[in-house]
């Protein structure tokens, strides 16, 4: 999409100006103008690549903003196929009341690969259906396969499992537009009530759970300072994890696990499987750059070699030296002019120390001095 309509009527809408400031501008300075964002309303999800819209943004903010959206309905997430969920999008773009962006709407459904956003936006366009039957999409000539996009299971049917976890430092009590009452007509299935005894944490998957009881409670003391937080009796703690250390496969509530189900310990596991799959991935990765390393340093070395051989005059072309028997050669060349110089002086060298040792010291008369050669019989002692 090269834009995206922005209502004004969203500055005074209560649920959105109940959520911080980084969700409300997240919202609308990234999710919605997103380019890759389709006319379903989905686009990319993956954080690390939107912290470059601003020099302070982080990706811990971004996830911050992004569990506030998700916890009001106003994005919908699917981790495992890197894609988000504009929820209303269809219907403030008025998509199809436009019968070519109808077209295009069909044929970016079929493009999404979450299954569970795909529900979602059967959700919208049935919505759609029922509050603007007389849009001119309805009868284009996308309105078979919008006919079987209606068809197709929605998101009250599959349901959905809020995907961002709540990060380390955002709060407990909701000033992330989450109301003391439910909405009456609560996104994603939820129940439009809570049981008695049954926690927001419990329905939500939170980590750290607000009970919201059927009646009002008396007005609690404040605590006093210091006193830190209650916890319930029947709950385990689990230490805290060390920065370097992998994801728990349980929640901190049940942190030696748990036989009766669990929301937030599912999706410990899955965050803890990605986190296994994601360092399995990343030490083959190293495994195979250090064996492209060293094969690539194994064949420098042997077109060096083979570059020194084809240059040198003392040997075959195999790298051996050449005797007076060009068929037998007397050993592996180190393509240098000078070392038989050097092996005869060394040679000459053990030879007159030797000598030296065997005659107490002394140079023998029939051996020459250390520093005399062979063949210079005018050099004497």
């Amino acid at each position: 999409m090269s834009y995206a309509r922005i209502w004004r009527e969203i500055n005074s809408d209560a649920d959105f100006t109940a959520l911080s400031f980084d969700a409300q501008a997240f919202y609308v300075r990234i999710a919605l103008v997103e380019p890759s964002v389709n006319k379903c309303g989905v686009g990319d999800w993956r954080p690390s690549r939107l912290t470059v819209r601003a020099p302070d943004l982080t990706v811990d903010r971004i996830m911050a903003a992004a569990y506030e959206l998700e916890q009001a309905g106003y994005l919908l997430f699917d981790l495992a196929t890197e894609e988000y969920l504009i929820r209303s999008l269809i219907r403030r773009e008025e998509i199809i009341r436009n019968p070519k962006a109808s077209v295009t709407l069909v044929e970016n459904y079929a493009a999404v690969y979450s299954p569970i956003l795909r529900a979602a936006i059967v959700s919208e366009v049935q919505r759609e259906r029922k509050e603007n039957p007389n849009y001119s999409g309805w009868t284009s000539t996308a309105a078979d396969r919008l006919t079987r996009i209606l068809e197709s299971k929605n998101l009250e049917t599959v349901g959905y499992e809020p995907q961002i976890t709540r990060p380390v430092g955002v709060p407990d009590t909701p000033p992330f537009g989450v109301p003391d009452t439910q909405p009456d007509t609560p996104p994603f299935g939820v129940p439009e009530t809570d049981p008695i005894g049954q926690t927001v944490g419990d329905r939500l998957g939170d980590q750290n759970p607000i009970v919201y009881p059927s009646v009002s409670p008396e007005p609690k003391p404040k605590p006093e300072p210091f006193q830190g937080v209650r916890m319930p009796t029947d709950v385990q703690t689990a230490p805290a994890n060390q920065p370097n250390d992998p994801p728990p496969p349980t929640c901190p509530r049940h942190p030696s696990g748990t036989d009766d189900p669990c929301s937030a310990c599912r999706r410990a596991r899955q965050t803890r499987a990605r986190y296994d799959a994601q360092r399995l991935d990343a030490e083959q990765r190293a495994a195979r750059a250090e064996a492209e390393a060293t094969s690539r340093a194994a064949h420098e070395r042997a077109e060096l070699q083979a570059a020194e051989t084809a240059q040198c005059q003392l040997c075959d072309q195999a790298g051996y030296l050449l005797g007076d028997d060009p068929d037998t050669p007397t050993g592996v060349c180190n393509h240098d002019p000078a070392q038989a110089d050097t092996n005869r002086r060394g040679i000459d060298a053990v030879r007159a120390a030797l000598a030296r040792k065997a005659y107490g010291g002394d140079t023998p008369p029939d051996q020459p001095k250390p520093n005399q050669s062979d063949d210079d019989p005018t050099q004497t002692g």
